[in-house]
């Protein structure tokens, strides 16, 4: 598992100063600081049954390794809760603002983790409905998510 966190404070060593001999199997998660490069990600995918806790300093950092790790990726709560807010909340729809620049794979995963999350919950959200093709490599662009959410509420409404 990798969880990408940010830390802009964060000053441990990276996956390559690391290395292996540094390895404690107590360890639930390995913490290093992440540059997103291509020798570091090497050095993790040779580490893959370690678990990676990855210090990067911004949101555009985290989002540049998550597009560049793709799988096992689990999504920053603050990321989350910004992304939940721009589709959600009526006074700051900012959805298209929030996915701008971001690589279609992780506004793909933060609508799937949305969709996941709710079921979980036992809610039922129009979210939900849309999922599937959210998720889909040939489907609806995530950045669309805001247009057919708010089609779909005032469709109910009538």
């Amino acid at each position: 598992m990798i969880q990408i966190v940010i830390d802009p404070q964060y000053e441990g060593p990276t996956i390559l100063e690391w290395g292996t001999s540094s390895r404690n199997v107590e360890d639930e998660f390995v913490e290093v600081s992440w540059g997103n490069t291509k020798q570091e990600i090497v050095q993790l995918e040779h580490l893959s049954d370690c678990n990676f806790r990855l210090f990067v300093h911004d949101a555009d950092a985290q989002e540049r390794a998550a597009a560049s790790l793709d799988d096992g990726i689990q999504l920053d709560c603050v990321i989350m809760a910004t992304a939940k807010q721009a589709l959600n909340a009526r006074k700051s729809y900012d959805w298209r603002n929030f996915s701008d620049g971001k690589p279609i794979s992780l506004t793909r995963s933060i609508l799937t983790k949305m969709s996941a999350d709710a079921l979980r919950n036992g809610k039922e959200s129009v979210l939900t409905q849309f999922a599937g093709d959210f998720a889909s490599e040939t489907g609806i662009n995530p950045i669309d998510a805001d247009v057919l959410l708010r089609l779909q509420v005032q469709s109910s409404n009538r």
